[in-house]
C-alpha cells in the first residue's frame, strides 16, 4: 500500500510513465549527446605539454 501512495504522490506532481523500451531509447540518446559534448570539449582543449626533468624535480 505504501508503494501505491508513493506512486500517487509522484504522478500527481506531474511525473509521466515511460515504458522500458522508451526509457532505453532516451538513455541511449542522452548518452550519445553526452559523448558528443565530451568530444567537442576535448577537441577545444590545448594538448598538455610534458614537463622537463628540472621542472619536475622542483615540484
Amino acid at each position: 500500500m505504501r508503494n501505491l501512495n508513493e506512486q500517487w504522490t509522484v504522478f500527481t506532481q506531474g511525473a509521466l510513465r515511460v515504458s522500458a523500451c522508451e526509457l532505453e531509447k532516451r538513455v541511449a540518446i542522452t548518452k550519445s549527446d553526452l559523448n558528443q559534448m565530451s568530444q567537442q570539449l576535448q577537441m577545444g582543449k590545448p594538448p598538455l605539454c610534458p614537463m622537463d626533468n628540472p621542472t619536475l624535480r622542483n615540484l
